[in-house]
Parts: C-alpha cells; structure tokens; sequence
C-alpha cells in the first residue's frame, strides 16, 4: 500500500529559492497546465453542465453566508469596510464572480489573493480579473495572482516579494479552498504544511473578527463505497474510457488497496486504511482524465485536525443530498417550503442560492458524483479571546437557527451496498439520514461514540429504470446514498 515514505520529490527553483515538489503535485500541475481555454459557449455546451452549474451554486452558497456572517464585523470603525479573501489552490478563479457579487451586497471592498501551484491558471486568473468590468474591479483594493505550492508556509511568504505576509497574514477573513483538499493529503507534512497557511492566514490582531475556511471536498466515505461498488462490476482491460458511469470513473493507484476495498462486503469504513498518502485516480467527462487525488480522513479526524493545528471549529458539514431535501415541485417564489440546509443558513442570498442549486436538472450518474462531495465551513476566533470566550462562540456558531432542526454532520450513516436498480435522484431518506463514519473510522478514534450518530435512513424501494438518452451504469445505493425515487425538485434529465 501507498503511505508517505513512497513519495518521490523534486526540486526547483521558485522566486530564487530551491523547493521541492513530488511527483504527484507535479502530475497535477501538468494536468492544469494543460487544460485548454474555454469560452462561455464552450462551457454551456460541455459535458457534465448540470453537475457543474450545481456545484457553482453551492459555492456560491457558502460564500455568500460567509460574507453575510463576517459584513457585521467588518464594519467596526478598525476594520474599514475591507474583506480580506485567500482563495487557496483558486485555479483560474472561478469564484471571482461570486466574491465580487457577495461584496456588492454587503457594500464591502476586497483585498484578495489568489494561491495556485500551476503556472498557466494563475495565468489564467490574471486574465480573468482583467476582463471584469469596471464596476467589479472597483470592488478590489487589491488584488493578488501567485503562483506557489498553497500547502507550503515558507514559499507563501517569499511569494510576491512579500506582498501576502504583508496584507494577508493574521489578516484574512475568509480562507476559501474549493474541490482541492484532497491534495493535501498526499503526506502528512504536506497535510500538516496546509493547516499551517490556514492558521498563518487567521486573524491574531485585537479584534473579535474571526476567520472562516470554506471548504468542499470529497467524503472518504463515499469514496470508498463507490470503489468497492464499481470495483467488482469494472473490467478496466475492456473499459478504455476509465468512466464507471456514464460520466466519472475512480480507482485507486494501488491496486492492493483496489482487491481490499472491492472485497469489503459489509461496511467500507472497516478497511483500514491510512489516513494520508493513498492516492486513486479520479475520471470526470470533460474535466479531468485519471487526475490524482488522496483520500481524506474520516470526517471527525478532519475536524480534530483543524482544530488541532489550525484553531479552527467546524460550524457545519453536509453532502449535497443533505442540504438540498425534497422540496415539492410547484411551489412558488413566495411559498418554498425550506430545503434542509436552511437550517445553517442566515443570509438571504445563501438561502436563494441553495434554492437555486435545488432546481437545477442532472442525471442519476451526475447526481452520483454531487453525492460524493462534503460543504463545510469552520470558524476560528482571535486567539486574543479567553478560551471560555472561544468555547463560547463555537458553541453558538454551530448551532443551527433557532426553531429549525438539525441536519445531521459528518459523513454517510449506511453504505450503498444494498444495490437497488437506479431510477432518479431521492433526497426524502437523505436530509434526515445520518452522516458520519461511525459505522467504521469514527468508532475507533472515538471511545465515547455519540448515539446519535447510529441511527440509519429509511429502507429503500425497488423502482424500475428510466429511460435515458445516455446508458448509465447501476449506482450504488442506500439509503444515505439516495437514488430510488425522482426528485420532484431536483429533476433528472431524460
């Protein structure tokens, strides 16, 4: 099996210092590198459209809530009105559109500072926040493009001749790092390396302003479950496209790991696995070709470790199905009945946004993939504040609005190993059911398991197939992976 001591390096040279990069940062470097310039038409028209439209909406979700929780505390008399963003691995700043939308409403300014280790999106980010029109770029007090490795302390602060220790260090507001976790946990220095620039980035002055880290990610968990699924139904000698479905593939590097996995035939989370350094390759149609990633730990470990390393307290976590429900088709603008991942959210245009992401049209094979992804967001608050004080905050940060109940944290309650035929999406079972790696990870780093986290969803129900222009391979399913039923808000394509 894969573990750190596997981890082949190399050096080079950054901003006149010699640093080193593995083989896999390099292999991902390569494949962003490579990625071809796409217009708007390009974008409308490419595969997996509906999968990305929701996640944009998502992010868009977590962002504006971000910047609504923050606006309050950026408007004391010391703080000017400025929101200070570090968008970690931004890619070719995707969400540029998003941050300069949720500042608008709030009338705040921005300084923001983009990390990416590929040379040609920081590039391509630069281009992008060129193109903004003039009202947009009024937004900026400043604007930062670097190219370096976001996992690495030390080159961050040789990076443009300092400009990010100066004016983002103990200075951020809101550290954002979207669909890229997973890449950190290539090696525990490198896992480690990342917690460190989220920590470095958290306010220290005397304030009551926190910091927030808005992150999504893959769940190990469903990782996992979609591997051992696909594992045994998969002969890759015939399948050249490496898709397991109609539009994503996964299988782990190791094929050790990939024998041990498929051969789980109860709970996934009963295969010991590392917690850092096991890499699989990750196939989206469209977008990534056999990338590699790292499967992360079990949820309650990346918690411990945010707070552990960085001081950071998780406010909420949820998969997809767990924030969007099922909502009833018809309803009008006026009379929504809440989708479930209201309960976290405050803001207006979060709620509108999570409404929106609600509506949009995907696949059962697109839906699959949305499953795999957790949103999170932590809270850090001045170390400038007593330790009852934080206690305090945390606690009340991570509750949710009062009156509302509680959509459940973590990971996955039961595996989709109850293979059912696939008909369309189902969120009923899945906003109530149970997210965590109790079942398995959890248990063992948790000698007092929380009972609340063993209740399960609700049996599933055999329903025969749709039709579909694309053949689309049996999912795996349960009832905390659901696709049973139709959605009556979240539609399938036909």
């Amino acid at each position: 099996m894969q573990n750190d001591n596997s981890t082949a390096f190399a050096k080079r040279q950054h901003d006149g210092r010699i640093v080193e990069i593995s083989d896999t940062q390099r292999s991902v470097e390569h494949h962003y590198d490579n990625r071809g310039e796409e217009t708007r038409q390009d974008r409308k028209s490419a595969p997996c459209i509906g999968l990305k439209k929701l996640n944009n909406c998502l992010k868009r979700t977590l962002i504006a809530q971000a910047v609504a929780q923050i606006r309050p505390l950026t408007d004391q008399p010391n703080r000017e009105g400025v929101l200070t963003v570090v968008d970690l691995c931004g890619g070719k700043a995707g969400d540029l559109q998003k941050w300069c939308h949720s500042a608008r409403l709030h009338g705040q300014k921005l300084c923001y500072a983009l990390i990416d280790i590929s040379e040609q999106e920081v590039a391509r980010a630069r281009h992008r926040y060129d193109s903004l029109s003039r009202s947009d770029r009024e937004l900026f007090e400043r604007a930062l493009f670097i190219n370096a490795n976001a996992f690495d302390v030390e080159q961050l602060e040789h990076s443009a001749d300092g400009a990010l220790s100066s004016h983002f260090f103990s200075q951020t507001d809101i550290v954002s790092c979207q669909f890229a976790l997973h890449y950190a946990y290539e090696s525990v220095a490198s896992a480690s390396g990342f917690w460190k620039v989220v920590e470095r980035m958290s306010h220290t002055a005397a304030t009551e302003s926190p910091t927030l880290l808005l992150l999504s990610h893959p769940c190990r968990r469903r990782v996992l479950e979609w591997c051992a699924h696909y594992a045994n139904l998969r002969d890759r000698a015939v399948q050249e496209n490496l898709l397991d479905n109609s539009v994503c593939g996964i299988a782990f590097a190791d094929p050790q790991i990939e024998k041990l996995v498929a051969a789980q035939r109860t709970d996934v989370c009963h295969v010991q696995l590392p917690t850092h350094g096991v890499c699989y390759r990750f196939t989206l149609l469209g977008a990534l070709d056999q990338c590699p990633e790292f499967l992360l730990p079990p949820t309650n470990v990346l918690h411990s470790a945010a707070q552990k390393e960085a001081s950071f307290h998780c406010s909420f976590s949820h998969t997809v199905d767990q924030l969007l429900g099922n909502a009833p088709a018809g309803s009008s603008k006026d009379a929504r009945q809440p989708l479930p991942g209201n309960v976290w959210l405050s803001s207006t245009a979060a709620r509108e946004a999570l409404w929106q992401a609600s509506e949009i049209s995907l696949t059962t094979d697109e839906y699959a993939v949305a499953c795999l992804y957790t949103y999170a967001m932590y809270v850090c608050w001045p170390r400038t504040l007593s330790k009852e004080e934080q206690d305090e905050k945390n606690c009340s940060s991570s509750k949710p609005l009062d009156g509302a109940a509680a959509v459940p944290e973590s990971d996955v309650a039961n595996g989709f190993h109850n293979l059912v035929p696939v008909s369309s999406v189902d969120f009923a079972t899945a906003a109530h059911s149970v997210d965590t790696d109790a079942a398995g990870d959890d248990q063992k780093v948790q000698s007092q398991p929380n009972k609340s986290l063993e209740t399960g969803g609700s049996p599933l129900k055999k329903q025969k197939r749709c039709s579909s222009s694309t053949k689309e391979k049996k999912a795996p399913t349960s009832a905390a992976f659901p696709a049973t039923r139709r959605s009556n808000r979240l539609r399938s394509k036909k």
